[in-house]
């Protein structure tokens, strides 16, 4: 999910916590995919609930500042 992405949920009304969870499980389902080939068996890491908050927070209030 890009940045742009994850603002236009957020403006549509999602709430932070509900973007958190929907980037939160795009982003666990590539790195499941990306775990398939033996050769990247234990590449990428997992992100958990609090991880993907930091990072959805990040970006809107990044987007806020410059507003």
């Amino acid at each position: 999910m890009t940045e742009q992405q994850i603002l236009q949920l957020w403006l549509k009304g999602y709430n932070k916590y509900k973007v958190a969870k929907i980037y939160q499980t795009t982003y666990n389902n590539t790195i499941k995919i990306i775990r398939l080939d033996i050769r990247n068996r234990n590449s990428g890491k997992i992100l958990t609930n609090y991880e993907a908050l930091a990072v959805v927070e990040r970006i809107i209030y990044k987007y806020l500042k410059e507003q």
